[in-house]
């Protein structure tokens, strides 16, 4: 972070803005989902591509009423029901993404989210994290959906620590990442300070521990914001810091607006221009300011 004019100014690279999820037609037989788990493991490495407006714009083409929504709704939690009780055969990690692709279908389907809400998302991840906790690239819409959508961060906490029960700080890659967010979350959500100074050491050491070229920087960070947190929970720069990495993790529109809005609401400026996200702050006696810092995830 550097001083400009008066101002604190700090940046955070490598910024995407991820859509969400295309609603695709999947079967609602079970014997066709549990044959289809195959399929699933080969496709879901390719789901982000697949997450294209032009995709998307299939979800709105198909009206429903809101009596088939509910029912669409009570016919898959019942599904996922049943998914979390049988048994993976050998085949653990294919359940959890094809649950996963159940997941994004259903993610994506504003119009039936807008008359249910997403009261099904944590069924989904207990579902996926229970089959393979190493799945990573689920925690973006594990904090979007549960934490920020359903009003659970309580329970995406809950799922994030079994998930890292399973992780190293070797594997898998930038699993410090994950301890990074859970931090987050616990300032933000839950202002719950002492367990996300925990957590935030906890990522500052796994981070050194990765032996990952980035990681020191994401080290360093953690340990400046303990210190932040230490000395001034409601310090500007630390809630407009934090703000803006869930900036970078959300994975749709609405969501993005919501913490843009959090750093307004504290004086704030947010600019995204080249795939940057830059925080101006109005100075006041915030204590010291930080060094420039990149995150990724």
């Amino acid at each position: 972070m550097t001083v400009k004019q008066g101002c604190h100014f700090f940046q955070l690279e490598n910024y995407e803005m991820p859509a969400k999820s295309d609603n695709l037609t999947l079967p609602s037989n079970l014997f066709q989902q549990l044959l289809l788990l195959v399929v699933a493991g080969l496709c879901v490495t390719a789901i982000f591509p697949l997450q294209s407006a032009q995709i998307k714009n299939r979800i709105g083409r198909h009206q429903l009423s809101p009596a088939q929504i509910e029912k669409s709704e009570r016919t898959e939690t019942l599904s996922l029901q049943i998914l979390a009780r049988i048994p993976s055969l050998g085949f653990a990690n294919l359940m959890a993404d094809w649950t996963f692709l159940r997941f994004l279908q259903y993610f994506g389907n504003d119009e039936a989210r807008q008359e249910t809400g997403y009261r099904l998302s944590a069924q989904y991840f207990e579902t996926i994290i229970e089959r393979d906790p190493l799945f990573t690239d689920i925690n973006q819409y594990l904090f979007t959906s549960v934490s920020l959508y359903s009003g659970q961060p309580k329970k995406a906490i809950a799922l994030t620590d079994q998930a890292l029960a399973a992780m190293s700080p070797e594997f898998p890659p930038q699993s410090y990442y994950i301890w990074r967010n859970k931090a987050i979350d616990e300032f933000l959500l839950l202002e719950d300070v002492e367990k996300a100074i925990q957590s935030h050491l906890t990522a500052s050491s796994w981070a050194e521990q990765s032996g990952d070229p980035e990681a020191l920087a994401v080290a360093h960070m953690s340990r400046q914001t303990v210190e932040f947190l230490k000395t001034d929970p409601d310090s500007r720069i630390a809630k407009s810091l934090a703000w803006s990495n869930i900036i970078l993790r959300v994975v749709d529109d609405q969501a993005r607006q919501f913490a843009i809005d959090k750093i307004e609401e504290i004086g704030g400026e947010v600019t995204i221009e080249n795939g940057a996200v830059r925080v101006f702050l109005p100075a006041e006696d915030d204590g010291p300011t930080p060094s420039p810092s990149q995150e990724g995830n």
